[in-house]
Protein backbone atom coordinates (compact mmCIF):
# COMPACT_ATOMS: atom_id res chain seq x y z
CA UNK A 1 0.00 0.00 0.00
CA UNK A 2 1.08 3.57 -0.62
CA UNK A 3 -0.46 6.53 1.20
CA UNK A 4 -0.14 10.23 0.42
CA UNK A 5 -1.14 12.25 3.49
CA UNK A 6 -2.14 15.91 3.34
CA UNK A 7 -1.95 17.53 6.78
CA UNK A 8 1.24 15.85 7.96
CA UNK A 9 1.79 18.01 11.05
CA UNK A 10 -1.65 17.70 12.67
CA UNK A 11 -2.59 15.10 15.27
CA UNK A 12 -4.09 12.53 12.90
CA UNK A 13 -1.69 13.11 10.00
CA UNK A 14 1.52 13.03 12.03
CA UNK A 15 0.50 9.94 13.99
CA UNK A 16 -0.70 8.21 10.82
CA UNK A 17 2.73 8.70 9.25
CA UNK A 18 4.54 7.61 12.41
CA UNK A 19 2.50 4.43 12.79
CA UNK A 20 2.85 3.58 9.10
CA UNK A 21 6.63 4.00 9.34
CA UNK A 22 6.74 1.78 12.44
CA UNK A 23 4.75 -0.89 10.61
CA UNK A 24 6.74 -0.69 7.39
CA UNK A 25 3.86 0.81 5.40
CA UNK A 26 4.76 3.18 2.56
CA UNK A 27 3.36 6.61 3.48
CA UNK A 28 4.47 10.09 2.43
CA UNK A 29 3.36 13.21 4.28
CA UNK A 30 2.79 16.71 2.94
CA UNK A 31 2.74 19.89 5.02
CA UNK A 32 1.23 23.22 4.01
CA UNK A 33 4.68 24.25 2.76
CA UNK A 34 4.82 21.18 0.52
CA UNK A 35 1.32 21.64 -0.87
CA UNK A 36 -1.28 24.07 0.45
CA UNK A 37 -4.58 22.31 -0.26
CA UNK A 38 -6.08 25.64 -1.36
CA UNK A 39 -3.53 25.61 -4.21
CA UNK A 40 -5.39 23.21 -6.45
CA UNK A 41 -2.61 22.95 -9.05
CA UNK A 42 -0.08 22.01 -6.36
CA UNK A 43 -2.39 19.33 -4.95
CA UNK A 44 -2.94 17.82 -8.38
CA UNK A 45 0.79 17.88 -9.13
CA UNK A 46 1.59 16.05 -5.87
CA UNK A 47 -0.97 13.33 -6.55
CA UNK A 48 0.27 13.01 -10.14
CA UNK A 49 3.90 12.74 -9.00
CA UNK A 50 3.38 10.22 -6.19
CA UNK A 51 0.56 8.16 -7.77
CA UNK A 52 -0.57 6.82 -4.37
CA UNK A 53 -3.02 4.01 -3.85
CA UNK A 54 -4.64 6.11 -1.10
CA UNK A 55 -4.93 9.88 -0.70
CA UNK A 56 -5.58 10.89 2.92
CA UNK A 57 -6.99 14.34 3.66
CA UNK A 58 -6.24 15.12 7.31
CA UNK A 59 -6.43 18.90 6.87
CA UNK A 60 -9.02 20.79 8.90
CA UNK A 61 -9.36 24.18 10.52
CA UNK A 62 -8.83 24.11 14.28
CA UNK A 63 -12.41 24.24 15.44
CA UNK A 64 -15.67 26.05 16.02
CA UNK A 65 -14.39 29.54 16.83
CA UNK A 66 -11.98 29.79 13.91
CA UNK A 67 -14.69 28.70 11.48
CA UNK A 68 -17.23 31.15 12.91
CA UNK A 69 -14.70 33.97 12.58
CA UNK A 70 -13.73 33.02 9.01
CA UNK A 71 -16.69 31.22 7.42
CA UNK A 72 -15.51 31.78 3.85
CA UNK A 73 -12.10 30.33 4.65
CA UNK A 74 -13.79 27.37 6.34
CA UNK A 75 -15.83 26.78 3.20
CA UNK A 76 -12.75 27.04 1.00
CA UNK A 77 -10.71 24.56 3.06
CA UNK A 78 -13.49 22.12 3.98
CA UNK A 79 -15.45 22.16 0.71
CA UNK A 80 -13.77 23.67 -2.36
CA UNK A 81 -10.31 22.24 -1.63
CA UNK A 82 -11.85 18.87 -0.77
CA UNK A 83 -13.70 18.79 -4.09
CA UNK A 84 -10.52 19.47 -6.08
CA UNK A 85 -8.55 16.87 -4.12
CA UNK A 86 -11.28 14.27 -4.63
CA UNK A 87 -11.37 15.00 -8.36
CA UNK A 88 -7.58 14.67 -8.63
CA UNK A 89 -7.59 11.43 -6.63
CA UNK A 90 -10.27 10.00 -8.90
CA UNK A 91 -8.32 11.04 -12.00
CA UNK A 92 -5.36 8.91 -10.87
CA UNK A 93 -7.55 6.05 -9.54
CA UNK A 94 -6.52 6.69 -5.93
CA UNK A 95 -8.82 5.81 -3.05
CA UNK A 96 -9.75 9.03 -1.25
CA UNK A 97 -9.80 8.86 2.57
CA UNK A 98 -11.59 11.87 3.99
CA UNK A 99 -11.50 12.68 7.70
CA UNK A 100 -14.71 14.13 9.10
CA UNK A 101 -16.32 14.81 12.46
CA UNK A 102 -19.22 14.20 14.83
CA UNK A 103 -19.86 17.97 14.66
CA UNK A 104 -22.16 17.28 11.70
CA UNK A 105 -24.75 16.16 14.29
CA UNK A 106 -26.70 18.50 16.57
CA UNK A 107 -26.72 16.25 19.63
CA UNK A 108 -30.51 16.04 20.03
CA UNK A 109 -30.82 12.27 19.43
CA UNK A 110 -30.02 11.41 23.04
CA UNK A 111 -28.00 8.36 22.00
CA UNK A 112 -24.84 7.61 19.98
CA UNK A 113 -25.03 8.43 16.29
CA UNK A 114 -24.58 5.71 13.66
CA UNK A 115 -23.63 6.03 10.01
CA UNK A 116 -27.34 5.85 9.11
CA UNK A 117 -28.41 8.88 11.15
CA UNK A 118 -29.25 12.06 9.23
CA UNK A 119 -26.75 14.87 9.94
CA UNK A 120 -27.91 18.24 11.18
CA UNK A 121 -24.94 20.57 11.84
CA UNK A 122 -25.04 23.19 14.57
CA UNK A 123 -22.32 25.58 13.37
CA UNK A 124 -20.08 26.66 10.49
CA UNK A 125 -17.50 24.00 11.30
CA UNK A 126 -20.05 21.18 11.16
CA UNK A 127 -21.90 22.51 8.11
CA UNK A 128 -18.73 22.93 6.04
CA UNK A 129 -17.42 19.51 7.06
CA UNK A 130 -20.74 17.97 6.01
CA UNK A 131 -20.61 19.82 2.69
CA UNK A 132 -17.11 18.39 2.25
CA UNK A 133 -18.49 14.88 2.68
CA UNK A 134 -21.09 15.58 0.01
CA UNK A 135 -18.53 16.68 -2.59
CA UNK A 136 -16.42 13.60 -1.86
CA UNK A 137 -19.40 11.35 -2.61
CA UNK A 138 -20.14 13.35 -5.76
CA UNK A 139 -16.63 13.30 -7.22
CA UNK A 140 -14.90 10.14 -5.97
CA UNK A 141 -16.47 6.71 -6.34
CA UNK A 142 -13.53 5.16 -4.45
CA UNK A 143 -13.74 6.76 -1.02
CA UNK A 144 -13.80 6.21 2.71
CA UNK A 145 -15.35 9.01 4.75
CA UNK A 146 -14.24 8.43 8.34
CA UNK A 147 -16.00 10.38 11.06
CA UNK A 148 -14.25 10.87 14.37
CA UNK A 149 -15.40 12.22 17.74
CA UNK A 150 -12.94 14.10 19.97
CA UNK A 151 -9.45 12.69 19.34
CA UNK A 152 -6.43 12.82 21.61
CA UNK A 153 -2.93 11.42 21.41
CA UNK A 154 0.74 12.11 20.89
CA UNK A 155 1.48 15.34 19.02
CA UNK A 156 4.60 16.63 17.32
CA UNK A 157 4.38 19.77 19.44
CA UNK A 158 2.44 20.80 22.58
CA UNK A 159 -1.19 21.71 22.03
CA UNK A 160 -3.83 23.57 24.08
CA UNK A 161 -6.48 21.02 23.05
CA UNK A 162 -8.82 19.66 25.72
CA UNK A 163 -7.23 16.36 26.76
CA UNK A 164 -3.66 17.66 26.68
CA UNK A 165 -4.59 20.76 28.66
CA UNK A 166 -6.43 18.62 31.24
CA UNK A 167 -3.41 16.34 31.66
CA UNK A 168 -1.12 19.31 32.23
CA UNK A 169 -3.48 20.91 34.75
CA UNK A 170 -3.99 17.63 36.60
CA UNK A 171 -0.27 17.01 36.82
CA UNK A 172 0.07 20.50 38.32
CA UNK A 173 -2.80 19.72 40.75
CA UNK A 174 -4.77 22.74 39.54
CA UNK A 175 -8.52 23.11 40.29
CA UNK A 176 -10.63 22.47 37.20
CA UNK A 177 -14.16 23.37 36.14
CA UNK A 178 -15.43 20.66 33.78
CA UNK A 179 -18.79 20.32 32.01
CA UNK A 180 -20.91 17.41 33.21
CA UNK A 181 -23.61 17.86 30.55
CA UNK A 182 -21.44 17.50 27.43
CA UNK A 183 -21.05 13.90 26.25
CA UNK A 184 -18.66 12.50 23.66
CA UNK A 185 -16.79 9.38 22.56
CA UNK A 186 -13.25 10.17 23.65
CA UNK A 187 -10.98 8.33 21.21
CA UNK A 188 -7.25 7.58 21.19
CA UNK A 189 -5.90 8.65 17.80
CA UNK A 190 -3.70 5.54 17.49
CA UNK A 191 -6.81 3.35 17.74
CA UNK A 192 -8.55 5.51 15.12
CA UNK A 193 -5.57 5.13 12.78
CA UNK A 194 -5.47 1.36 13.26
CA UNK A 195 -9.16 1.25 12.35
CA UNK A 196 -8.52 3.26 9.17
CA UNK A 197 -5.68 0.92 8.22
CA UNK A 198 -8.03 -2.01 8.85
CA UNK A 199 -10.51 -0.50 6.39
CA UNK A 200 -7.88 -0.43 3.67
CA UNK A 201 -6.28 -3.79 4.47
CA UNK A 202 -9.55 -5.71 4.71
CA UNK A 203 -10.96 -3.91 1.66
CA UNK A 204 -14.20 -2.78 3.26
CA UNK A 205 -16.92 -1.39 0.97
CA UNK A 206 -16.63 2.28 0.05
CA UNK A 207 -18.66 4.68 2.13
CA UNK A 208 -19.03 6.33 5.53
CA UNK A 209 -17.63 4.84 8.74
CA UNK A 210 -17.82 6.00 12.35
CA UNK A 211 -14.61 5.31 14.25
CA UNK A 212 -14.47 5.69 18.02
CA UNK A 213 -13.46 3.89 21.17
CA UNK A 214 -16.29 1.92 22.78
CA UNK A 215 -18.62 3.59 25.27
CA UNK A 216 -19.02 7.31 25.86
CA UNK A 217 -18.60 9.71 28.74
CA UNK A 218 -19.35 13.19 29.97
CA UNK A 219 -16.36 15.50 29.98
CA UNK A 220 -16.52 15.54 33.78
CA UNK A 221 -16.43 11.75 34.10
CA UNK A 222 -13.60 11.54 31.57
CA UNK A 223 -11.49 14.02 33.55
CA UNK A 224 -12.38 12.23 36.79
CA UNK A 225 -10.98 9.00 35.35
CA UNK A 226 -7.94 10.87 34.09
CA UNK A 227 -7.40 12.36 37.55
CA UNK A 228 -7.46 8.91 39.14
CA UNK A 229 -5.05 7.47 36.55
CA UNK A 230 -2.57 10.30 37.12
CA UNK A 231 -2.90 10.28 40.90
CA UNK A 232 -3.72 13.99 40.81
CA UNK A 233 -4.89 16.03 43.80
CA UNK A 234 -6.80 18.52 41.63
CA UNK A 235 -10.21 19.67 42.80
CA UNK A 236 -12.76 18.96 40.05
CA UNK A 237 -15.74 21.31 39.99
CA UNK A 238 -18.89 20.45 38.04
CA UNK A 239 -19.87 23.00 35.40
CA UNK A 240 -22.14 23.27 32.35
CA UNK A 241 -21.00 23.53 28.76
CA UNK A 242 -22.76 26.89 28.48
CA UNK A 243 -20.31 28.22 31.08
CA UNK A 244 -17.54 28.04 28.47
CA UNK A 245 -17.64 30.64 25.70
CA UNK A 246 -18.01 29.61 22.07
CA UNK A 247 -18.82 31.67 18.99
CA UNK A 248 -20.97 28.92 17.51
CA UNK A 249 -23.52 26.50 18.90
CA UNK A 250 -22.44 23.02 19.97
CA UNK A 251 -24.29 19.75 20.31
CA UNK A 252 -24.22 18.50 23.89
CA UNK A 253 -24.48 14.77 23.18
CA UNK A 254 -22.62 13.65 20.04
CA UNK A 255 -20.98 10.27 20.73
CA UNK A 256 -20.45 8.00 17.73
CA UNK A 257 -20.97 4.27 17.26
CA UNK A 258 -20.55 2.16 14.13
CA UNK A 259 -23.17 -0.17 12.72
CA UNK A 260 -20.64 -1.33 10.11
CA UNK A 261 -17.40 -2.05 11.98
CA UNK A 262 -16.39 -4.20 14.92
CA UNK A 263 -16.22 -2.14 18.13
CA UNK A 264 -12.88 -0.72 19.20
CA UNK A 265 -11.65 -1.20 22.76
CA UNK A 266 -13.20 0.65 25.70
CA UNK A 267 -12.10 4.28 26.01
CA UNK A 268 -10.75 3.67 29.53
CA UNK A 269 -8.35 0.99 28.32
CA UNK A 270 -7.23 3.25 25.49
CA UNK A 271 -6.68 6.17 27.86
CA UNK A 272 -4.49 4.03 30.14
CA UNK A 273 -2.43 3.02 27.10
CA UNK A 274 -1.94 6.69 26.19
CA UNK A 275 -0.98 7.70 29.72
CA UNK A 276 1.58 4.88 29.91
CA UNK A 277 3.23 5.85 26.61
CA UNK A 278 3.68 9.59 27.00
CA UNK A 279 6.00 10.29 24.06
CA UNK A 280 5.41 10.86 20.36
CA UNK A 281 7.76 8.05 19.37
CA UNK A 282 5.81 5.44 21.31
CA UNK A 283 3.75 2.86 19.46
CA UNK A 284 1.88 0.12 21.26
CA UNK A 285 2.66 -3.55 20.70
CA UNK A 286 -1.11 -3.84 20.09
CA UNK A 287 -0.74 -1.86 16.83
CA UNK A 288 2.12 -4.03 15.59
CA UNK A 289 0.44 -7.33 16.49
CA UNK A 290 -2.85 -6.27 14.90
CA UNK A 291 -1.19 -5.27 11.64
CA UNK A 292 0.85 -8.47 11.42
CA UNK A 293 -2.29 -10.54 11.97
CA UNK A 294 -3.94 -8.76 9.03
CA UNK A 295 -0.84 -9.27 6.87
CA UNK A 296 -0.93 -13.01 7.59
CA UNK A 297 -4.66 -13.14 6.81
CA UNK A 298 -4.24 -11.29 3.50
CA UNK A 299 -1.21 -13.36 2.51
Amino acid sequence: MKFLVFGATGLFGSRFLHICKSLGINAHGLTRLDADITDFAAVRECISRHRPQFVVNAVTLKGINECEQEPERAKFVHVHAVREMAIAAAEYSSVYIHTSTNAIFDGTKGAPYTEDDIPHPYNVYGSTKLAGEEVVRAHSSLHYIVRFPILYGHRLKPSPRFVDSMIKALKDNQPLHVADDKIDSFTYVDDAINAVLDLTETRQPWGIYHISNTEFSSYFDFVSNLKQMLGSRSNLIRAKDADFSSLGGKGLCTPLVSSRLKPLRDWREALIDYIQSQSFGAISSRSIAKHRKLEDKNG
